[in-house]
């Protein structure tokens, strides 16, 4: 582990907590290779960058020739260095928060489902013809006439059966005149979730991007100390 004055500000230890703690978290347990590897290199390429950077500042300070921003103007290309390393896993991070939101995004709204095989397929909407906009109306007008219960019950009733055409009716109306409420909308978002398999894995892949902003975070507390 890190010695030194570096090693033992409150920052630096904060990000060895982190560390430690992930490996004992469910999420940890759970993520894939390729989400523990590249934390894994982070770790061991940012705490052997402090130790030497630890180390040098103990030589230049026993040297008793620098004042103290002296020592930091020596230490700056290798704390530039460290930053270097910092800044591709912060990207990294964001990149992969992205895919996960979209690939939410894409299952919620019913654009990307799972297939027999287990893997997910894009489902190409077919475009409004002037046929379908009037049979999308009446259905609407059909819908507006039930009890709020009535259509939700129906609406869901459409997604459990594989009713596209109602489906698309319902949330291809105008937002200024809404077919389903928030209740019905919010529950067909679940069971497109529930139905893909999907949602245990973003919890964890969620659960894996918090853990590389926190890591990301703490490597950038430690090195300004």
């Amino acid at each position: 582990m890190p010695t030194g004055l570096l090693a033992t500000s409150d920052a630096l230890r904060e990000f060895q907590a982190v560390t430690s703690t992930m490996r004992q978290s469910a999420a940890w347990q759970q993520s894939t290779d390729d989400e523990r590897a590249p934390i894994a290199d982070f770790e061991t390429q940012l705490l052997g960058g402090f130790e030497d950077l630890a180390a040098r500042r103990r030589v230049l300070e026993s040297s008793g020739l620098l004042t103290p921003d002296g020592i930091r103007a020596q230490l700056q290309p290798a704390m530039a260095q460290l930053e270097r390393r910092i800044q591709p896993f912060e990207y990294e991070t964001q990149r992969r928060s992205v895919t996960l939101e979209e690939t939410r995004g894409r299952i919620e709204r019913g654009e990307q489902v799972r297939i027999a095989d287990g893997t997910f397929e894009t489902v190409t909407r077919r475009e409004p013809t002037p046929v379908s906009e009037v049979r999308a109306g009446e259905i609407r007008r059909e819908l507006r006439a039930l009890s709020r219960s009535e259509r939700h019950d129906l609406i869901i009733h459409a997604f459990l059966v594989g009713d596209q055409e109602v489906l698309d009716a319902v949330e291809g109306a105008p937002k200024s005149l809404p077919v389903a409420d928030a209740h019905t909308l919010n529950q067909l978002v679940r069971l497109r979730m529930d139905r893909s398999g999907w949602r245990d894995r973003y919890e964890v892949g969620t659960a894996i991007v918090n853990l590389r902003r926190r890591l990301g975070e703490k490597a950038r507390q430690a090195l300004a100390r």
